[in-house]
């Protein structure tokens, strides 16, 4: 098995003209819309690989006809919603500003970070923690040094639940409506080990939910794997998850499981 310095890089991805959740609610109708097109443009460059498109690539990435897309282009340029460097659009600063004042969010981060550092120094690896948006993990922190190996993940990004240690932590303690939509369409395989039969991933949610600890190996990244926990709430239904990721070669999760457990006990007790 692969360390993570010898995942080789991934393909550039076919850039859709919506994400889930992003356009979610606007239907067929969306890009008819003076709202529909911005979000369907604000999503295609965040799609984007290099994280910037030119003109061209923005109008085919979003499906925003070419006049409308620059037209719109330059508004959000004027608003704060994208930037322009030369030819390329990318996300604007007033963006980054809004999403960092989300209140609930914000103040999960903060209570989260001195346990997750914690966790980072016993562990000396890539210490992540999210929440769960329908059938996806949202990223909202990650630690990891300059040695770390480029991973997908990353601070307001997505993945799909069902193939990491967080999604699988939360989707045990989620509310059942998340798992009737994950097991009504068929699962997105990522690599070989992806675990795409529902029955088997009902079956390791059901391990989780006695063990309160998650575990993905191979499933997201080739060579690289993890463990999560669950934080939650009174109630027992997840709020939030941390896991710790590792190079498979080097993944020994009885090492984690008690370091990982504390910190998502002590940060449920202090977001309680």
């Amino acid at each position: 098995m692969s360390p993570i310095a010898d995942v080789p890089p991934r393909p550039e991805p076919v850039i859709p003209h919506t994400a889930p959740g992003v356009l979610e609610g606007l239907g067929d109708d969306r890009l008819n819309s003076v709202l529909g097109k911005c979000l369907a443009m604000l999503d295609a460059i965040d799609r984007s690989r290099g994280k910037s498109l030119t003109g061209a690539e923005l109008s085919r990435a979003s499906g925003v006809p070419k006049a409308s897309c620059h037209r719109l282009a330059a508004r959000l340029v004027d608003y704060g919603m994208l930037d322009k460097v030369g030819e390329r659009y990318s996300i604007g600063t007033h963006l980054f500003e809004l999403a960092h004042t989300v209140p609930h969010l914000r103040r999960l981060r903060e209570a989260a970070m001195p346990h997750l550092l914690d966790l980072y120094v016993y562990s000396h690896e890539v210490v992540h923690f999210g929440i769960l948006v329908g059938t996806d993990v949202l990223y909202l922190e990650k630690i990891a040094d300059s040695r770390s190996a480029s991973l997908p993940s990353a601070v307001g990004r997505r993945m799909p639940a069902h193939c990491t240690g967080l999604g699988k932590a939360m989707l045990a303690f989620s509310t059942v409506d998340p798992l009737i939509e994950l097991f009504s369409q068929p699962l997105k395989r990522l690599t070989k080990q992806t675990i795409v039969a529902p029955s088997v991933l009902a079956g390791q949610l059901s391990r989780v939910r006695s063990e309160h600890l998650a575990y993905e190996q191979d499933e997201a990244v080739p060579g690289v794997s993890c463990i999560g926990a669950p934080v939650l709430s009174a109630g027992g239904r997840a709020i939030a998850a941390i896991s710790i990721t590792v190079p498979t070669c080097r993944f020994r999760p009885g090492a984690m499981r008690s370091p990982l457990m504390v910190s998502a006990s002590c940060l449920a007790k202090a977001v309680a």
